[in-house]
């Protein structure tokens, strides 16, 4: 019991005469709770014994009085010292109790003025200091986690240009959505309306990174897919202005993925200025580009219906490279239900055609595919 007296009287004279402003709540809290749990067990110990314990007795319970009576100042202290206060919330402290808090305030000067009676205020006044800065961390923790964030690049097989890697991207689609989502709740929060503006531009980059990103897929999986089409000169020269729109596509996205490719910090590619543009002209151009494949390949199978048959990507295998008619034997049975291929010579005439079994059939006319200059439905008819 002494050792208790001992330390009860050094912290209270703590907590009443020092600054209170450097006391440390959530101490206090547990600091107190402790030895009032321990003055009412002694309290009650001395209560049965004999007379000669008479005065342990009521020193224990002085203790667990004085204890009690300084447990509505506990969550003052904690209003006071909270660290989400502000400068304004200090005004609102300063309007609630009528004198402003230095740091040499004490709180035996503040039990003086009945801050007692203003406990209820001033707790209010903390929760909204609480909420606000949980606001503030909340923004800071996002803006954090995107700073180790990057944009691999990988390069394609066979090619210059690079792509966007799959693992990075799915990763930063990830922290998007979720702060998308963080970031809309702290706007509706009536606890966010300080930083109203803040949230607004961050909200904002977002949406914007959002909708680049889902642009940016998109024109990337059209142009993988339209790269191996437009490197055949066949096709340029059969579609000379879809080859034309697609050659300024390819050297936007080659210039855009070496910057990116220098640079692939997340915070810095997407504060691009220039990136919505880039994407949205390149997926413009893409649009048409697909357009005119499209006009051209069904124009191909009007000439040639059974062309019906194959995937516009057989299609294009065939009309990519039209100086080589032996590329067209893989498609041959689906063109033709009973031809499995063609008997071709050395000097690539069609003499005669077989089944899938073997059996050979023999041309009346020998077909020449190289006469008809490239227009492979012509010999195909």
């Amino acid at each position: 019991m002494w050792e208790l007296q001992i330390k009860y009287t050094g912290l209270l004279k703590a907590w009443n005469d020092g600054p209170v402003k450097q006391l440390v709540p959530p101490d206090v809290e547990t600091e107190h709770k402790q030895m009032l749990s321990a003055a009412n067990k002694l309290a009650s110990r001395f209560e049965n014994a004999t007379p000669k314990v008479l005065k342990p007795m009521s020193v224990a319970s002085a203790m667990s009085k004085n204890l009690v009576e300084f447990r509505p100042y506990i969550p003052i202290i904690h209003a006071l010292c909270n660290k989400g206060l502000k400068a304004r919330h200090e005004e609102e402290i300063k309007e609630a109790i009528t004198i402003e808090i230095s740091p040499e305030t004490k709180l035996h000067d503040l039990k003086n003025i009945g801050i007692k009676e203003k406990r209820e205020v001033l707790e209010q006044i903390s929760d909204t200091a609480s909420r606000e800065f949980n606001n503030e961390n909340t923004m800071q923790k996002m803006k954090e986690e995107w700073e180790p964030l990057m944009f691999t690049c990988k390069e394609v097989a066979g090619k210059e240009s690079k792509i966007l890697a799959g693992d990075a991207v799915e990763l930063i689609q990830t922290i998007l959505d979720d702060h998308i989502i963080k970031t809309q709740t702290m706007k509706g929060s009536p606890f966010a309306k300080f930083m109203l503006d803040e949230i607004t531009k961050w909200e904002t980059v977002l949406m914007r990174t959002q909708d680049n990103l889902d642009l940016w897929l998109k024109v990337q999986a059209v142009w993988m897919y339209l790269e191996p089409v437009f490197s055949s000169d066949d096709i340029i020269r059969q579609m000379p202005v879809e080859g034309q729109q697609f050659k300024e596509v390819n050297i936007a996205w080659h210039n855009l993925m070496v910057r990116i490719d220098n640079d692939p910090r997340a915070f810095t590619v997407i504060e691009i200025d220039d990136l919505g543009d880039t994407l949205k002209l390149a997926n413009t151009k893409l649009e048409r580009v697909q357009k005119g494949l499209r006009d051209y390949l069904e124009s191909k199978s009007g000439q040639f219906p059974r062309f019906y048959f194959l995937s516009d990507e057989e299609l294009l295998e065939i009309l990519s490279e039209t100086k080589e008619p032996l590329r067209v034997q893989p498609h041959l049975k689906k063109c033709f239900e009973g031809i499995h291929k063609l008997n071709f010579d050395d000097e690539k005439k069609i003499h005669g055609m077989y089944s899938i079994e073997g059996e050979n059939v023999p041309y009346v006319k020998i077909i020449d595919p190289i006469a008809s200059k490239g227009a492979v439905e012509d010999w195909l008819l």
